[in-house]
């Protein structure tokens, strides 16, 4: 009996593609990545902002309700056995302080430990960060993580002028191979979640 030419590799191609959908994803179970700051660091946009010096001596306050670091785990059936460990924290403070520095001559901040103890010249109360991500087949050979950031934060200023600054931010990566595409994708979304806080932060703080 002849068989037809391209049937072993079609049967390789089913082979192939039950290894891409079902078995590769949970291949290196519990693997973990580290965070490049780099990643972060190309989108933070607060260097660009403009220098405003208002004069005299102003205090400010920073509470966070959690922090920048946590790990992230892809939601659903792929790269869900990998983990993606971030640690941001020191970055978001040095885009507060930078901002503040950008907007006043001479400005003293204080981390706060306790929402709104005390009332400064500016109070930032940053409310929970959140972060989702998914990583899902584009194709049968091209697989996609998408990271999607969320922070919001109460800003007082001392005339009880205010502002709920909301910022959503969405980064994809290639996955790779292994998953370790997931990594990217979490530090881009964080890194333009940190700027665009930083740009309507300052927009608020420089209006009178």
């Amino acid at each position: 009996m002849q068989f037809p030419e391209n049937m072993m590799s079609n049967n390789n191609m089913k082979v192939l593609r039950f290894f891409i959908v079902t078995i590769l994803p949970f291949m290196l179970f519990a693997c973990s990545y580290t965070q490049n700051t780099e990643n972060v660091e190309k989108f933070l946009n607060y260097s660009s902002l403009a220098e405003v010096n208002k004069q005299g001596n102003y205090t400010a306050s920073l509470y966070k309700q959690s922090q920048f670091n946590g790990t992230a785990v892809a939601v659903g059936q792929f790269c869900s056995a990998h983990k993606y460990p971030y640690d941001f924290d020191g970055l978001f403070d040095e885009a507060v302080s930078s901002v503040l520095d950008k907007v006043y001559e001479t400005v003293e901040l204080e981390m706060a430990s306790d929402e709104m103890l005390s009332r400064k010249d500016v109070s930032i109360d940053v409310k929970p960060f959140e972060i989702l991500l998914m990583c899902h087949p584009v194709t049968e050979y091209y697989w996609e993580c998408v990271a999607t950031t969320r922070l919001s934060a109460l800003v007082v200023k001392a005339d009880d002028t205010k502002i709920n600054i909301k910022v959503e931010a969405r980064k994809a990566s290639s996955a790779g191979g292994v998953c370790g595409g997931g990594a990217v994708a979490v530090s881009s979304a964080i890194g333009q979640t940190i700027s665009d806080f930083s740009g309507q932060l300052h927009n608020f703080l420089i209006t009178d």
